[in-house]
């Protein structure tokens, strides 16, 4: 059995040959960096507990960007060093980044992007019995990092979307409430639980669906104007972690429109 121990980490060694660019040939810096990601005793794959908005949209379009170059005749060899060498921690959005920018190079479909988005955006408003405890903790965990996994793809950009985000910003603001009404008013959101930090994830993936670079259209002006008038309204909670979230999401859009103002005038013509 110990062999099988580790089969997700054997899955990803599998993805992470299959992926590569075609002008990286299987040497033997490759075979040894996928058995690095295999062997669960050089790597411990963690999730980051930063902001979204920390990395995204930056880190992915970075890691796309030096993909896209490694694909031309011309272009500089990837170095996977730097993902991989000399560390004892991967973090799962850092790999999923690299894997998802190798596909949407090499095979990626757009239907395939929408595809894995709105099971990431399904994940993130799986229902669940709210009787278990266990249970909802464990949804609240996987519905935070399929938020994560979705501000990586990006697809799609539609109101569903921003729909599914706000259901997971509301189930977070309402179960955070249930769980603190038990307590005096003034150790209330003394920390943040679960269900807060499912409710800012949320907000974060608003601010990266306003920062994401998209070709403008009024369908998609039209979500950005309604994720205004979100964060406007979430910033009449008295929770200070979602106020700052609100914030963000407001401060970017300002600056989108100072940015754009010329086209934004020339869709409303």
């Amino acid at each position: 059995m110990e062999q099988f121990a580790n089969p997700n980490a054997e899955l990803l060694s599998h993805l992470f040959t299959s992926m590569l660019p075609p002008r990286i040939g299987i040497d033997d810096e490759i075979v040894q960096l996928a058995m690095w990601l295999r062997d669960r005793r050089t790597y411990q794959f963690q999730w980051s507990e930063q902001p979204i908005t920390d990395s995204e949209p930056w880190a992915t379009d970075q890691i796309t960007a030096e993909v896209e170059a490694s694909f031309n005749e011309d272009g500089p060899r990837l170095s996977l060093h730097k993902w991989f060498a000399r560390k004892t921690i991967i973090y799962v959005e850092e790999l999923a980044r690299l894997l998802y920018a190798c596909y949407k190079v090499r095979y990626g479909t757009k239907e395939a992007a929408n595809a894995w988005g709105l099971r990431c955006l399904q994940w993130a408003t799986v229902e669940v019995d709210l009787s278990e405890h266990d249970t909802v903790f464990k949804a609240r965990q996987i519905a935070s990092r399929a938020l994560r996994l979705y501000c990586i793809v990006t697809e799609p950009l539609t109101l569903k979307v921003v729909i599914m985000v706000l259901q997971t910003i509301v189930r977070g603001l309402k179960g955070s409430q249930k769980f603190w009404n038990s307590y005096p008013v003034e150790q209330r959101y003394a920390r943040a639980d679960n269900d807060i930090l499912l409710a800012v994830r949320g907000i974060e993936t608003l601010t990266v669906i306003v920062q994401t670079k998209k070709e403008w259209s009024k369908s998609l002006f039209r979500i950005i104007l309604i994720i205004f008038w979100v964060a406007l309204s979430l910033l009449q909670c008295r929770i200070a972690a979602i106020q700052i979230a609100a914030r963000k999401v407001l401060s970017v859009y300002v600056h989108i429109i100072y940015v754009h103002i010329y086209l934004f005038i020339y869709l409303f013509m």
